[in-house]
Order: C-alpha cells, then sequence, then structure tokens
C-alpha cells in the first residue's frame, strides 16, 4: 500500500518542481525586463517592455494560480 502511494504522489511531486523551476526562470526574466526598462530612452521601447513584462506577470500569475493553488 505504501508503494501505491509513493507512486500517486511522485508524478505530482514532479508537476511542483517543474513549476517552480519554471516559475524562478519567470522571475529572472522579469528581473531582466526591469533593468531594460531602467536602461531604456524612448518612450516606445520602455512601452515594449513594460508589454512584455506584464504577459510574463500574467503567465506567471496562472502557473502558480493551477499548480500551487488550483480550485476544488
Amino acid at each position: 500500500m505504501a508503494t501505491a502511494k509513493k507512486a500517486s504522489t511522485r508524478p505530482e511531486s514532479k508537476k511542483n518542481q517543474e513549476a517552480t523551476a519554471l516559475l524562478r526562470a519567470d522571475h529572472k526574466q522579469v528581473s531582466q525586463l526591469f533593468e531594460e526598462f531602467e536602461k531604456a530612452r524612448s518612450t516606445t521601447r520602455k512601452q515594449g517592455i513594460v508589454a512584455n513584462i506584464c504577459r510574463e506577470l500574467t503567465v506567471h500569475a496562472l502557473i502558480e494560480e493551477e499548480i500551487f493553488y488550483p480550485c476544488g
């Protein structure tokens, strides 16, 4: 019985590990985008960077909600 339980929790654990790695990569990407924003001079470039940041943060939030805080 312990083997069956271990087998059933293993994929979920791997899924969480993969999600955690993805979220860490997202943090790094967003940090880099903020650095780019600070260096950017043109309004057009800054707007593009802000759009990328918003997109990255939206994906990040969706991953967190689906993997770590699923409904019901």
